[in-house]
């Protein structure tokens, strides 16, 4: 569904009034990939000094209609107007005249997240996955992410094991180390610790390198000793483990070629859950991935190099379902002084004492890409395996002609901002379409017309309850319009984190109910009222039928629909009796 489009269609709807046609429409430029244009329009520069009475002489025989763009257009002459026909030829054409310094096509910048980590330059796998972009809508926040590897050095622990400089600060819940049978999951061998710097390694403290989704949790779970070597048991009991213990996302930067029943129902067990489970598929260069990535329920992930191709070392299949930057230090593709390996922070192999910042190369380095965007996904509000999966599979970056899933790349290679992008929008517009519709039948419940400005404000506030401002961060980034951008039933997830999603408390008619029984005094309130219960319906229709959220505490599917069709019930009947109550 392209974004802005849905964009458009959403303002006109909050409008409650229609589009009058393309020009106001953001749409993604062909000029650079990813940059945008404000649809139709144009911004000229003329020679400095330049009056707005020239302006509006020579206006005329282009066929535009140029104001001075502020204030400051009076000394630097910059003007923006709409063109009615081929945007092309009016800026050839503009582009002749003597006067004109600049005439291009109005550009739509938006803020960017930038790290201020001094080695964040070498993380090229991070700019790959349009790592930047992506933190300007989703940064892991209130999602637990179990590593389940080597350990991580998380925490200094006698003279031996040290934590590592730039997990300092980093969110950790309690973990286990199921090699050693105790709780603390330290790391003695580097591997885990690496992998967990590509997750969330601590971000903007002006120290060493960046994570992906910097703003999660991680649970260490230890199942490698130091050797590097575990066994399926330990494997499958850790799966569960992390499962029963909040983890939201498993990354399993390991394998091996022996099938066990015991791991692949551990990972139905963590799925039925609402885990998503990602693992490896393998550093053999064959066409055979390995376990646990070959299993059903398993995102299973190859590695690409720089240049996108499939690193040499890469194992690919049929169980293939993304790429990822894995690296290869053999080359330095990018022309940055060193090998194309991922840059993270870790131990000294086998000294768990003494930290450093190494490249690593491997499909366990590809891993946590993925993994730490299905939480950037969940952060943002998606909370069921499937439909997180649908976000990642669906936005991935086809490469070197491929238009379909394959064995080498699956669906294609990570992209974490379009994924988080492609979320918001299709759960956005259909909330919307949801909304609407509740509204509509909601509105002809009506006696007659509610008081002057009544209808707009039912309207809008249905919209805002049931479908947010969804389009605001394509136009202004996340900053501010976050929350707004959010439907007001998801707004916990912005203050709580994704913990608060899909609660059974916020996600049902509590809401509207308790803020009608405060108001329902004030009859200039009762279109607005009636509005929130409309929008609340729909909220919780869309998430009955999309199937895209698991309702905590609730065990089961069926238990899922019961409690949201119930609360869709009873706020659709809250909004029809309070829209009757409108009029009176």
């Amino acid at each position: 569904m392209n974004s802005k489009i849905l964009a458009g269609v959403a303002a006109c709807a909050l409008a409650l009034g229609g589009c009058a046609g393309a020009e106001d429409e953001v749409r993604q430029s062909e000029s650079l990939p990813g940059a945008l244009t404000q649809e139709g329009w144009i911004a000229v520069d003329f020679v400095d000094g330049t009056t707005a009475e020239e302006v509006e002489t020579w206006e005329k025989a282009w066929g535009v209609d140029l104001s001075l763009n502020s204030v400051e257009g009076e000394d630097s002459a910059i003007t923006i107007g709409a063109v009615a026909g081929d945007l092309g030829a009016a800026l050839a054409q503009i582009r002749q005249h003597p006067e004109v310094e600049t005439a291009e096509p109005l550009y739509v910048y938006r803020a960017l997240y930038e790290p201020d980590d001094p080695d964040f330059k070498y993380q090229w796998h991070m700019d790959k996955v349009r790592a930047r972009e992506a933190w300007d809508q989703s940064r892991g926040k209130g999602v637990t992410v179990a590593v389940i590897d080597t350990g991580i050095a998380y925490r200094d622990f006698g003279d031996r094991f040290k934590q590592v400089e730039d997990l300092k600060g980093a969110k950790f819940v309690k973990g286990y180390d199921f090699v050693n049978d105790r709780e603390e999951a330290l790391d003695d061998h580097g591997h885990g610790t690496h992998v967990a710097g590509t997750i969330a390694q601590v971000t903007g403290n002006a120290t060493g390198v960046t994570g992906l989704a910097f703003e999660a949790t991680l649970m260490p779970v230890k199942v490698l000793s130091a050797s590097g070597g575990g066994t399926t048991a330990d494997i499958a009991d850790a799966i569960r483990w992390s499962a029963d213990n909040g983890a939201q996302v498993i990354n399993m930067s390991l394998g091996g070629g022996g099938y066990s029943q015991m791991m692949a129902n551990a990972v139905a067990y963590a799925r039925k859950k609402g885990v998503v489970v990602v693992a490896a598929a393998g550093n053999a260069g064959t066409g055979r991935v390995s376990y646990p990535a070959a299993y059903p329920g398993v995102i299973g992930v190859s590695a690409t190099r720089f240049d996108d191709q499939l690193a040499p070392y890469s194992s690919w299949g049929k169980e293939v379902d993304l790429a990822a930057p894995g690296g290869d230090k053999n080359v330095d593709q990018n022309k940055d002084g060193k090998p194309d390996g991922v840059l993270q922070n870790t131990i000294e192999q086998n000294d768990p004492s003494r930290g450093r910042y190494e490249f690593f190369q491997g499909t366990s380095m590809a891993t946590p890409h993925v993994a730490a965007a299905a939480a950037l996904v969940m952060a943002q509000g998606t909370t069921t395996p499937s439909a997180v999966e649908e976000a990642l599979f669906e936005s991935a970056r086809k490469v070197h002609g491929r238009t379909a899933k394959d064995s080498k790349y699956g669906h294609g290679v990570l992209d974490a901002a379009a994924a988080l992008d492609d979320d918001r929008q299709d759960k956005g517009f259909w909330r919307m379409i949801w909304t609407i519709v509740v509204a509509i039948l909601i509105f002809l419940r009506r006696r007659r017309l509610p008081a002057p400005g009544g209808s707009g404000a039912f309207f809008g506030a249905a919209l805002v309850t049931g479908a947010g401002l969804f389009f605001l961060p394509d136009i202004f980034g996340l900053g501010a319009a976050a929350a707004v951008a959010s439907p007001l039933m998801d707004w916990g997830v912005h203050a709580f984190g994704a913990s608060a999603h899909a609660n059974p408390l916020t996600w049902s008619a509590a809401f509207p109910v308790v803020l009608t029984l405060l108001l329902y005094q004030r009859r200039a309130l009762r279109p607005l009222l009636a509005g929130v219960a409309a929008g609340t319906a729909g909220f919780l229709l869309h998430g009955l039928f999309a199937g895209q959220a698991d309702v905590v505490f609730l065990p089961g599917r069926l238990l899922d629909i019961g409690w949201l069709a119930a609360n869709a019930a009873v706020a659709f009947l809250l909004g029809w009796s309070m829209m009757r109550k409108a009029a009176e």
